[in-house]
């Protein structure tokens, strides 16, 4: 589903299927989805407001019809996470961990590639590479 996507990219598609999934399931109760997803109501709907659009229809279709290499490790169930009552922070935090955790690998560890690649900063990749949170293990420096 990848291909050369970004993180932002992955991230609007995330949003637009999560937050479809939990106003649908709350009934399009903003105030129950907030709740549910531990954000707030602005949040949710300038959210939802910016994933609804034709141009976010045209980046969902590019990144369906990519075809994945055959070696793709599989990113996290966000149904799932959703069964479990994850929030929308720790849906976000698991996409990065895996996002970064699959570029890392693809590049052979080469962090400004890696970056270059999501369409992040160094900085960010690093701090989501060294969290601790990255497959249950805190990485040496």
């Amino acid at each position: 589903m990848l291909g050369r996507a970004t993180r932002g990219e992955i991230m609007v598609v995330v949003d637009r299927w999560v937050l479809g999934r939990v106003l649908e399931a709350c009934e399009w109760n903003i105030t129950h989805a907030a709740n549910r997803l531990e954000t707030n109501r602005r949040s949710i709907r300038e959210r939802w407001a910016a994933v609804r659009g034709p141009r976010v229809g045209e980046r969902v279709a590019k990144l369906a019809s990519a075809d994945p290499p055959r070696s793709e490790p599989a990113g996290p169930s966000l149904a799932e996470m959703l069964d479990r009552g994850a929030t929308l922070r720790q849906i976000h935090r698991a996409v990065d961990r895996w996002l970064v955790d699959r570029t890392l690998t693809a590049e052979e560890g080469n962090v400004s590639s890696s970056a270059r690649s999501v369409g992040v900063s160094r900085r960010f990749l690093r701090g989501i590479r060294d969290s601790g949170a990255m497959n249950g293990r805190r990485s040496a420096r």
